[in-house]
């Protein structure tokens, strides 16, 4: 598969996630809103249910004293609510006394609990005396046990009046309601809308979507052409400079080498030309190691242990050898071997010349995802970020491309020594079972 289609299926993945991401989201919305409105909804309709029943029945209770209730006076409230108690427009009814700080049941449906009381709310005093009709959830508590199995299903109407004693009464209603019902209703019509409307965006953006990773993908491949030319250019410019090193100046100076051989001096100048002649061959022997640094000699191996190896001999010395483990049977494509190597070797160059190390490794692995080469030294170390800040531009190069290749370059750094990891992704390479060990 290539990176093409590869990338258009990680953005439709992406596109298509983010659109369930909003389903999700709006529909958790939606149906928060619909619930609190059937709440809302629930409570008003209780209220205005109440408040009819009320207006019917407040006249007739009213008129009697509910301090003693015997069981006639209780006889003639309750033929007054029975009705509604009946018909299901309310399913409990409990009447209280106030007295002081203190407020009684005198009257209720389910005689079980008469004569209980509870302290006076004086908030809800305040609201009942200035005529409001005041709703409550169902509390799940002690006073409310004989309707706490229902207590989803009723709202808890509190209005107030006076009896023929002037004396301040509450008249409880708990009206039955149905937030459920309510819900799945508005949700079964609004729910559709919202989602169908939601679908008709993602549908709509998608084409968007499609346009912009291909654009994205365009601009990665440019981005990645620039830099593997700007690699090449590299390795070129190496080769021209060594092509000038070699022809140029080391054949300059063997020569002069060769020249000062066939010179006579005087004894006291001898020294002197032995010494100058130590300079220029010594300088000789530096740059054609410089020359082995510079220029790869042909092309590059496919087996990546035979590409480590390489690597090695070029930059290793009997001072600072480079250790190499690799797979024998891994092969790459050459793509990849050639990202390797560069990567591998500017790692192992930095090392050379800074890190002040006595022996560097380089250990290949690969599974079916990745391609790993780590790099290590036993030297000072160095602070990563700071190397990065410093601009060193062909790590930072061989990162980027890394990068755009769908890899990664890892530093760690401590003055024990310096671990690098580059990662590649596995991409036309053949490797035996061992290659993951």
């Amino acid at each position: 598969m290539s990176d093409r289609p590869r990338g258009l299926g990680r953005a439709l993945a992406r596109h298509a996630a983010l659109t369930a991401v909003a389903l999700v989201l709006v529909s958790g919305v939606t149906m928060l809103g619909i619930w609190r409105y059937a709440n809302d909804e629930a409570h008003r309709s209780a209220e205005q249910v109440s408040t009819e029943i009320a207006e019917t029945v407040i006249v007739a209770l009213a008129r009697y004293e509910y301090a003693p209730a015997d069981d006639e006076h209780r006889r003639r409230v309750m033929r007054t609510l029975d009705p509604y108690l009946d018909s299901g427009l309310v399913d409990r009814v409990k009447i209280w006394r106030l007295d002081g700080e203190v407020a009684t049941i005198v009257v209720s449906d389910e005689r079980r609990i008469e004569g209980e009381t509870r302290p006076v709310d004086h908030e809800l005093a305040r609201r009942l005396d200035a005529g409001e009709a005041v709703t409550y959830r169902v509390p799940l508590d002690d006073e409310h046990r004989f309707e706490t199995s229902r207590a989803d299903e009723l709202v808890e109407v509190f209005i107030g009046f006076e009896d023929a004693l002037d004396r301040p009464m509450r008249l409880e209603l708990y009206v039955p309601v149905d937030i459920g019902g309510t819900v799945r209703q508005v949700a079964g019509s609004l729910v559709p809308l919202v989602l169908g409307a939601l679908l008709l965006l993602a549908a709509v953006t998608l084409p968007l979507t499609v346009a912009l990773a291909r654009r994205m993908h365009r601009d990665a491949e440019r981005r990645q052409e620039l830099l593997r030319y700007g690699l090449a250019a590299s390795d070129q410019e190496r080769r021209d400079l060594a092509r000038r090193l070699h022809d140029g100046v080391i054949q300059d100076l063997a020569g002069a080498g060769l020249l000062l051989d066939t010179v006579t001096a005087d004894e006291p100048a001898r020294p002197t030309l032995q010494r100058v002649r130590g300079l220029i061959a010594a300088n000789v022997r530096h740059l054609r190691s410089m020359l082995t640094e510079l220029t790869p000699a042909g092309p590059l191996p496919a087996d990546a242990a035979a590409l480590m190896h390489r690597l090695a001999a070029e930059l290793g010395s009997e001072q600072l050898p480079i250790s190499t483990d690799a797979p024998p049977g891994l092969t790459l494509d050459d793509d990849t071997a050639t990202l390797l190597f560069r990567a591998v070797r500017e790692l192992l160059r930095n090392a050379v010349r800074h890190s002040g190390a006595t022996h560097l490794g380089v250990r290949v692995r690969a599974d079916d995802a990745d391609l790993t080469a780590t790099v290590t030294d036993d030297g000072a170390g160095f602070d990563p970020a700071q190397a990065r800040a410093a601009g060193h531009i062909g790590l930072a190069m061989v990162e980027q491309a890394l990068v755009d290749d769908g890899g990664s370059l890892a530093l760690e750094s401590s003055p024990a020594g310096t671990r690098a990891v580059v990662r590649l992704p596995v991409r036309g390479a053949a490797w035996p079972p061992s290659a993951t060990g």
